[in-house]
């Protein structure tokens, strides 16, 4: 049945050890719904979008999509040749299947979609819709050899280093686009016959990489990712000495300690990374690697903690926790909707409380006290709008008590009395109008 066979991909899938650039996969659940059943796959939550979006989003911006672009592919391969190293081919490698999360692009495993696309239908076999004849794949991004496989296991590594190929001129291209384009049966002409578009705008390196990636014969393209990866940055192994590499590394190590001195920690990883493709057993660089995860991690529970406890927590509480995950890691992902939000709230305190202290000012006691109890809610717990509650409250009596002495005064016609208690009503109001604003901390609302 597909469901084992989706059970095997997962088995397959779980041999992978470094998630950093593989979108995790939990586990699989078949439960009875309503006569039939429902299949949930428990998977990493992927909150920023794919990377085709991404690209579609800086089609008309050549310089990010060779810049920052150029990082997000390097992502990109990690994922890949972690999945690789685990044994598993991927088949349908392409921007629709590299996800975000939290700024971090991982790479989805397709093969695991595929029979989820076939227990869909109720078939006992991945579907093969006419461009698709192995059930897996997408013609634009697809090698020679996919085309003319017969079955899926004819595929290999080199495979998914073609459609890394497609994905790379893609973003080296002026307008954004593929090598080739147009109907299943073009591409596949295109992709096992034509050669290459040239690349003006790309650096001698980088146009290397693409003709490589694009061979039309499996085994002249990288053997594997690591070796595009070395072509990418500038140390293949063919082109420099071991002193020559030594340098070179150790460069990048005081680049990513300078990075790190200066708090800026996605150029730290930036550099770790480039160091373990040339070393992977750089000992340095794996641990400021597992730390700088661990902050990011860190980081994110923080925000998390504060982006829950909006409704709920003081803005101490949240100031607090939000000093934290930026201390913890400087420029997260996820911080800019979290301060922005507790930025707002910060100032809705503020102008709250100074609206309730302009009441005060006016005599319109009610209307601050409504005001303060708004303040509260804002920051629940904190002193000063319990103060200014405490205050208006005190204050409120005091005038309806004097209100009812002096209507008392006035049904028993004791005209002196009542004119008497309205002055001390009046003289009580002209002092605790500068009161009110010592009670209340003269109306100084929380800073972030």
């Amino acid at each position: 049945m597909a469901i084992g066979q989706l059970r095997g991909e997962l088995i397959a899938y779980s041999k992978i050890r470094d998630f950093t650039h593989v979108l995790k996969t939990y586990d699989l659940h078949l439960i009875p719904w309503g006569g039939t059943k429902l299949l949930i796959l428990s998977m990493e939550y992927a909150n920023g979008g794919s990377f085709r979006a991404w690209l579609e989003q800086h089609a008309g911006d050549p310089h990010v999509r060779r810049t920052k672009g150029v990082e997000c592919f390097e992502h990109l391969c990690a994922g890949v040749k972690a999945a690789h190293d685990a044994g598993v081919v991927n088949g349908d490698v392409k921007p629709d299947n590299a996800l975000f999360v939290d700024g971090v692009l991982k790479m989805a495993d397709c093969s695991i979609s595929a029979v989820v696309q076939s227990l869909a239908t109720h078939q006992t076999a991945p579907v093969q819709p006419a461009e698709c004849p192995l059930g897996i794949g997408t013609p634009r991004y697809m090698s020679p050899d996919h085309f003319n496989a017969s079955c899926i296991d004819d595929l290999d590594v080199t495979g998914d280093i073609y459609s890394l190929g497609v994905i790379f001129f893609e973003l080296l291209h002026a307008k954004g686009r593929p090598p080739f384009d147009g109907s299943y049966e073009r591409l596949r002409y295109l992709h096992t016959t034509a050669p290459v578009p040239i690349l003006p705008e790309a650096t001698e390196t980088q146009r290397r990489v693409v003709d490589r990636c694009l061979e039309k014969v499996s085994s002249k393209r990288y053997a594997c990712v690591d070796e595009l990866l070395q072509e990418l940055m500038g140390c293949s192994s063919t082109s420099q000495d071991s002193q020559t590499e030594a340098a070179g590394v150790e460069d990048l190590w005081q680049n990513a300690c300078q990075s790190i001195a200066e708090q800026r920690l996605e150029e730290a990883q930036h550099f770790c990374r480039q160091i373990l493709v040339k070393s992977p057993h750089h000992e340095n660089a794996l641990a400021l690697q597992e730390d700088l995860q661990m902050r990011f991690q860190q980081a994110q529970q923080l925000y998390s903690a504060a982006n829950q406890g909006m409704g709920s927590a003081s803005l101490e509480e949240l100031v607090s926790l939000v000093s934290e995950a930026v201390e913890a890691f400087p420029n997260h992902p996820a911080g800019h909707v979290v301060q922005l939000r507790l930025e707002v709230k910060a100032r809705q305190y503020r102008q709250t409380m100074e609206n309730g202290l302009a009441c005060a000012r006016r005599d319109d006691w009610e209307g601050a006290l409504s005001c303060f109890e708004s303040v509260r809610q804002l920051n629940p717990g904190a002193t000063e709008p319990e103060n200014a509650i405490r205050f208006a409250t005190h204050v409120l009596s005091q005038i309806h008590e004097s209100r009812d002495s002096i209507d008392r005064a006035v049904e028993s016609g004791d005209w002196n009395r009542a004119m008497e208690l309205a002055r001390r009503v009046d003289h009580y109001r002209d002092e605790v109008r500068p009161e009110s604003a010592r009670a209340t901390g003269n109306g100084e609302g929380h800073e972030t």
